[in-house]
């Protein structure tokens, strides 16, 4: 018996030009009109599930209301009787630190002890201890079991460092800022004999010296250090979902995008991309919370960060600013921060309760790591480091901050990939500056970076064209992205 095939091949033919038809819709949609046309699709869909989605959005509520992330400590900075330090950057023992001292029962009828910083120092140059750093200055909001009469006039006090000493009942908290040791009681008993004998010997630590630079005491390396070099996918957010996930009415969004930037705006929501750099701006004109604390702040931007970064564990909180509430995170690698231009690798977020006001941040991102083009690159020590700046009239008083760390480069290759190269960083006036762009490293060939197999010198002219002098972090002001555009006339419009 003969099968008729033709209608068959009629449904098929129906079939492929209807997906035709769609997938050309969302080539030439606008991101409004996506939007828009999402959000009717899924009406239904959304009603079905709401029961489920409240449910777990209040699990995930409850589950967030101790970021403890946010404490995690970035350093251990060994110093034995003989005065010596060693740093390590292991993971398993900062999680073990971090723990440690969260589980701390204070004693709050006890007097806090204040002893000048060097004073403290040089007491005890001969014992052995545990100096816990962390990546910027934490303000005091965010460490929930502090002793009240610390913290009770000032939640934006800021600490850099806990100092731990075996079989101690007291714990001392580090403030660079005011120069001062804080004396902390307990009332548990502090048995961390096992934590610290662990950390003493860990396998990896790197011998380092205490140098003061304009901030306060840093950790320098005494060896060349050598760091894989790493190459990433270049992945990018498309602007639905940021118009989605910023503005409250997705479905009455205006939309005045023009060559430089693709612009919306939409009840006092404005959003505004490059479309070269893909540097993101958005601000919600809204009067602040007064009475919400700077904890709850940081919790806050804590949670909303996971809607914008499905590898939120690789973004760190690294400080806040208290002259405007600016909360900022930075993207760590193998435990190094990158740094880049156009927010790329640094994300700044101001709240209003739990929800944004202001956002700077990049619709570009990297998470799908190509292991087989990592290579080992040598870097020269520390201490060589700043021997060089020294040469070149950068003096310790004018270095804030002095870190390997990842620089953001576009491949050579290709467009698509990432590379993040590691070099050393220097941060003057609260700019980061790579290390080639402030020195000329043609007079220092011997300290080049370089790859550690062949041990030839790393092209840096491959990648970088007239970098000289600038910070590696350069990113346009709101003020500049928004002012004079038509989104500011129809914010002027709908105020009147």
């Amino acid at each position: 018996m003969k099968f008729n095939k033709a209608p068959i091949v009629h449904g098929i033919l129906i079939v492929l030009v209807t997906i035709s038809l769609i997938v050309t819709y969302f080539i030439i949609a606008s991101p409004v009109e996506l939007i828009n046309w999402i959000n009717g699709t899924f009406d239904n869909e959304e009603v079905a599930l709401q029961n489920e989605t409240e449910d777990t959005s209040n699990a995930q509520q409850n589950q967030d209301q101790q970021p403890s992330r946010l404490l995690l400590p970035r350093r251990l900075v060994t110093h034995n009787k003989e005065d010596k330090f060693e740093l390590t950057t292991n993971h398993d023992l900062l999680e073990r630190t971090k723990n440690y001292l969260q589980n701390l029962q204070y004693d709050e009828g006890a007097d806090i002890e204040e002893i000048g910083l060097d004073t403290f120092r040089e007491n005890c140059k001969d014992q052995r201890y545990v100096e816990v750093k962390y990546a910027d200055e934490m303000p005091s909001a965010l460490y929930a079991n502090l002793p009240d009469q610390l913290t009770e006039n000032d939640e934006t006090m800021a600490f850099t460092a806990f100092v731990i000493f075996p079989k101690d009942d007291k714990v001392y908290l580090i403030s660079e800022d005011q120069h001062t040791a804080y004396t902390l009681s307990l009332i548990n008993t502090n048995d961390n004999q096992k934590l610290i004998d662990d950390i003493f010997a860990a396998d990896d630590k790197y011998a380092v010296t205490p140098v003061n630079f304009a901030k306060g005491r840093h950790y320098i390396m005494k060896d060349k250090q050598v760091v894989p070099k790493q190459t990433y996918m270049l992945e990018r957010q498309p602007n639905t979902f940021f118009l989605n996930a910023l503005f409250s009415s997705p479905g009455e969004i205006h939309d005045y995008s023009d060559d430089d930037y693709s612009r919306y705006y939409s009840n006092n929501h404005q959003l505004a991309i490059d479309n070269k750099t893909y540097e993101l701006n958005f601000n919600h004109n809204v009067d602040s919370s007064e009475d919400q604390s700077i904890q709850d702040k940081i919790k806050a931007s804590f949670n909303k960060m996971s809607v914008f970064f499905s590898d939120q564990e690789t973004w760190w909180f690294v400080g806040y600013e208290s002259s405007n509430h600016t909360i900022t995170y930075r993207k760590f690698i193998n435990e190094l921060p990158i740094f880049a231009p156009y927010h790329v690798s640094k994300t700044e977020i101001k709240m209003n309760g739990d929800d944004i006001s202001n956002l700077q941040m990049s619709s570009l991102t990297i998470q799908t790591q190509l292991t087989d083009l990592s290579e080992d690159l040598e870097l020269m020590s520390g201490t060589n480091t700043l021997e060089i700046l020294r040469n070149n009239g950068i003096d310790t008083n004018d270095i804030e901050d002095l870190q390997i760390g990842y620089r953001w480069v576009e491949s050579p290759d290709s467009n698509r990939l990432v590379e993040l190269i590691p070099t050393w960083h220097v941060k003057r006036d609260g700019e980061w500056y790579a290390l080639e762009d402030l020195v000329d490293m043609s007079d220092y060939d011997h300290l080049k970076l370089r790859y550690k197999d062949s041990g030839d010198v790393f092209p840096w002219d491959d990648y970088l064209e007239d970098t000289k002098d600038k910070p590696v972090e350069q990113e346009a002001t709101q003020e500049e992205v928004f002012h004079n555009s038509d989104m500011e006339t129809a914010s002027e419009t709908e105020e009147d």
